[in-house]
């Protein structure tokens, strides 16, 4: 058991941070304490950072764009444009241009033959390795798409298996 220096309660080992510095191997003040002691500046600091920042950009602030696309008041091709920036930016010089034109129309040619036939499986092109992902990002090549139903890249979403 050990005392909180901030709010003075006696509480078990669990409920404190380690800190090696520290002679009993754990921070001084507890879990909870510590959490409101760094959520306070850095929820009013981030605020300020961010719109600050995209007012400079031109951006929408993200509180904002979160609220709007809740209501669906941020347009869809606001988030197509993002979209293709973010697949622009993966782009790189040796890939086969041709080749990731083809996968697409190829695609687009298996939708139309089967719409002929009745049959609406609904085919796209997917990143194996997502373009956005925490662990991973992506690039946008060749070695990296794949044809898929609109199905089973739902299915697979932004999910990415480390082996």
């Amino acid at each position: 058991m050990k005392t909180c220096s901030v709010c003075l309660q006696e509480k078990p080992y669990s409920e404190y941070y380690k800190r090696k510095a520290m002679k009993d191997g754990y921070r001084s003040a507890c879990k909870s304490c510590e959490y409101v002691r760094n959520q306070g500046p850095y929820r009013e600091n981030r605020l300020k950072v961010s719109e600050k920042h995209n007012r400079a950009k031109g951006h929408i602030p993200l509180e904002k764009y979160k609220k709007q696309r809740k209501e669906n008041k941020i347009p869809r091709s606001y988030r197509i444009a993002k979209r293709r920036a973010m697949k622009k930016n993966a782009e790189v010089k040796w890939s086969d241009k041709q080749y990731i034109q083809d996968l697409y129309k190829n695609a687009k040619e298996a939708n139309s033959i089967f719409e002929a036939v009745g049959i609406k499986p609904k085919f796209q092109v997917d990143h194996i390795v997502p373009l956005q992902h925490p662990l991973v990002c992506g690039l946008h090549t060749e070695h990296n798409l794949q044809i898929l139903t609109a199905e089973e890249n739902i299915r697979k979403s932004n999910k990415f298996k480390v082996c």
